[in-house]
């Protein structure tokens, strides 16, 4: 059992990590790209660095939170597999 929750764990925390990863780098772009002129405001105040952090990690968390609800997702839905062939339908047939 301890096995089981250990991969659950792993499984869950590499989904939330790769959606954090997704965030920041977002984040990063839109300050780097200077997306509606955000990069030239947060250079203009005095607290530009700690509104660029405050915005990087908001992202982050976000998707991070996203991509764990989409794991949890993942581990809900059914696996898609053939069903198991059952015996044959009988079947009526006419003659002519």
């Amino acid at each position: 059992m301890a096995a089981r929750n250990l991969r659950l764990l792993r499984f869950m925390v590499g989904h939330g990590l790769l959606g954090m990863a997704i965030g920041a780098v977002a984040g990063l772009v839109l300050i780097v790209e200077d997306v509606g002129g955000l990069a030239s405001l947060l250079a203009r105040e005095p607290n530009g660095p700690v509104a660029a952090m405050a915005l990087v990690a908001l992202l982050a968390t976000t998707c991070g939170g996203v991509q764990m609800a989409f794991g949890l997702g993942l581990l809900a839905a059914p696996a898609e597999s053939e069903p198991e062939p059952g015996p044959p339908l009988p079947a009526r047939v006419r003659r002519r």
